[in-house]
């Protein structure tokens, strides 16, 4: 009986012949090519060793972004801190800190909000130069005074709280005499000019001839400092009397205005005191004195300052013209010596008279 092969034989047989076609197919080679087709070429690295399949290389891990925020660009530097700024409570429940609440991780350079300083480097030198322009000066604690704006009338200027001056008078001789006399007084004041200050000065006369404060008198003057330097008095001389004293007592009124005549008061002739009254008592002639007659005269004063601390005054006393020169001898010390004649004219008295007196000035106010 012939040899029969079974089913599963011949369909083994049928794979064993059908791959090597499939297998020249796939490589570009068809049935019946004739010739095998190539084996591909497994690919080598820079040294000719066998390269590692693709799939096989690790990938690359890729940058995730930085979760931490980039600080604000605001068109200025920001001064770097050697610490973070410790964290602030937040301002309320359900309500993110903000910029300069939040807290500062190490080697970032903090949060500056908007609108919030920078520090700049300064420069050492200019910043004393800038503090010493705005510091405060101490305030001087005494007055400095200039020299004298009449020789024997009022003006309209005088002294406040915490000021007080004291001074002595000295003539060749009296009206009608040949004896010569002296007086002395000390004055303070209440107030303040600028709203309403009241002068009050203690005199004593004929210390020559007799114990001081034997004759004196008490005076009395309020006075206004107003614009442009310029001040308004109402005055009451010799308001309270004793002993043998032929005054009576003078009420008057006043202004004085300091004019300047030169933009540079260093320069001399640059300034002058004007001064303007109406009075009765010894601003009377000396005939309605002498007839008893009250009567209202005027009276004035011209003081020119020809340097710094020299003056030339002149003034119409009412009954007669005085004139004299007033100097202040020590820079920075408040002392005025005057030295004039009194009655030049001839109106009053009988001739012309010399005349001298020496002031001091000083301030009891507390340096600030």
């Amino acid at each position: 009986m012939p040899f029969q092969p079974r089913p599963i034989v011949l369909l083994a047989l049928a794979v064993l012949a059908a791959a090597p076609a499939a297998a020249q197919e796939s490589a570009g080679g068809g049935p019946g090519s004739g010739h095998a087709a190539p084996r591909p070429a497994r690919p080598v690295d820079e040294c000719g060793r066998p390269a590692e399949p693709r799939q096989n290389r690790p990938r690359p891990q890729r940058r995730t972004p930085d979760p931490r925020p980039e600080p604000p660009l605001l068109g200025r530097p920001v001064a770097p801190q050697p610490s973070p700024e410790p964290a602030q409570p937040d301002p309320g429940v359900g309500t993110p800190p903000s910029d300069s609440t939040r807290p500062q991780e190490p080697g970032l350079p903090p949060v500056v909000p908007p609108g919030s300083p920078v520090e700049t480097p300064v420069d050492s030198g200019a910043a004393r130069r800038n503090r010493g322009l705005l510091r405060l000066r101490r305030p001087d604690a005494g007055l400095r005074l200039g020299p004298a704006a009449s020789v024997s009338i009022p003006t309209a200027y005088g002294v406040d709280a915490g000021e007080a001056f004291f001074g002595v008078a000295y003539q060749g001789r009296t009206r009608y005499t040949r004896h010569d006399d002296a007086a002395a007084v000390i004055g303070f004041g209440i107030g303040t000019r600028r709203v309403l200050a009241l002068e009050a000065a203690l005199t004593t006369y004929s210390t020559f001839r007799g114990a001081p404060l034997e004759t004196g008198g008490i005076s009395f003057k309020l006075h206004r400092q107003l614009p442009r330097q310029s001040s308004v008095a109402v005055g009451w001389e010799n308001a309270v009397l004793w002993g043998n004293s032929d005054d009576r007592g003078s009420l008057y009124v006043a202004g004085t205005r300091l004019l300047g005549l030169r933009q540079d008061p260093t320069q001399p002739f640059s300034t002058a005191v004007v001064t303007l009254g109406l009075g009765n008592g010894r601003f009377r002639f000396e005939r309605d004195d002498a007839a008893d007659r009250e009567r209202i005269n005027l009276f004035g004063a011209l003081g020119v300052r020809v340097t710094g601390p020299v003056s030339l005054v002149t003034d119409w006393t009412g009954q007669d013209l005085n004139l004299a020169a007033s100097i202040t001898p020590i820079p920075r010390v408040p002392l005025v010596v005057t030295a004039g004649v009194a009655d030049l004219t001839g109106e009053a008295g009988d001739g012309a008279r010399f005349i001298l007196s020496v002031g001091y000035g000083l301030s009891l106010r507390q340096p600030l």
